[in-house]
C-alpha cells in the first residue's frame, strides 16, 4: 500500500506497470496489480500495490467500480482467464476499459509472428531505447492471442451480457513514427496494407493498429 488517499470510487489498474496511464489519486482509490515487483515499486500513481498474476489472482466479487487494462492482454498467454477474473471483480454498473493492439491489423500480425528478440532490437536500434528488454523495461514478450481480437472480445462481452458504450480504433504513435522514418518507402507500406486488406477480405488493416473498448456490467 502506497498511501491512504483516494476518493470513494475503487479503481483497478490491471497490469499497471511502473507508471499508470491515468492519475486518479484525488478522485478514487486506485489499486494496481502487476506481476513485476520492480514495476510496482516504480509506480507512484497508485494507492495500493498487489503483486500478482492477472490470469490467476482473484479479487473479491464486485470489488471495483472501474477496471482499466491498457496494453496488457496481448502479453498474456491466457487472456481469457484475465478477462474472467476482471469481470468477476467488477461491480454491477461498473466499467471495464480495455486498450490493446488490434490483433487483426498488419502490425498486430507482424508482432504475433516475429520473435521477442526482434521486438527488442527494434526498440533499441530504431527508437534508440538502449535499456529496452533490460531490468524489467519493455518491450515484453507478446503472445497476441486471437481471443483478444475485436470480434472475439465483442463475442466475449455479449456472452456476459456486457454493454459496449464506447469502441474505437486508431493508429499507434509507434507506427506513425516508424512510417515517418521510412520516408518514400511509406508508400510501399501503404500499398502492402491495401493488398493485405483486399486479400483478407477487409479483416486485416494497416492503419487500425489499436483497439479501445469499454464494457459496462449490468446492474442486475
Amino acid at each position: 500500500r502506497k498511501d491512504g488517499g483516494g476518493g470513494g470510487l475503487r479503481v483497478l489498474e490491471a497490469g499497471c506497470g511502473s507508471c499508470s496511464w491515468l492519475d486518479l489519486r484525488d478522485r478514487a482509490h486506485v489499486v494496481g496489480i502487476d506481476i513485476s515487483a520492480k514495476q510496482l515499486s516504480r509506480n507512484q500513481l497508485i494507492h495500493e500495490a498487489v503483486l500478482g498474476d492477472l490470469m490467476q489472482h482473484r479479487f473479491a466479487a464486485g470489488s471495483f467500480d472501474a477496471i482499466v487494462c491498457i496494453d496488457v492482454l496481448e502479453h498474456l498467454d491466457r487472456p481469457q482467464a484475465a478477462l474472467e477474473n476482471m469481470h468477476e471483480a467488477l461491480a454491477p454498473g461498473g466499467l471495464m476499459v480495455l486498450k490493446l493492439p488490434n490483433a487483426m491489423s498488419l502490425k498486430g500480425l507482424i508482432t504475433k509472428l516475429t520473435p521477442h528478440g526482434f521486438h527488442v532490437w527494434v526498440f533499441r536500434h530504431v527508437f534508440g531505447k538502449r535499456n529496452a528488454g533490460i531490468d524489467d523495461v519493455g518491450p515484453f514478450k507478446t503472445h497476441m492471442r486471437w481471443a483478444i481480437g475485436p470480434r472475439a472480445l465483442r463475442r466475449w462481452g455479449a456472452s456476459h451480457q456486457l454493454a459496449i458504450p464506447y469502441e474505437d480504433y486508431y493508429e499507434s504513435g509507434f507506427q506513425l513514427r516508424l512510417r515517418k522514418r521510412l520516408g518514400p518507402l511509406d508508400a510501399l507500406l501503404k500499398l502492402s496494407g491495401l493488398l493485405v486488406g483486399a486479400l483478407s477480405l477487409g479483416k486485416l488493416s494497416l492503419e487500425k493498429t489499436e483497439y479501445v473498448v469499454v464494457f459496462e456490467k449490468p446492474r442486475s
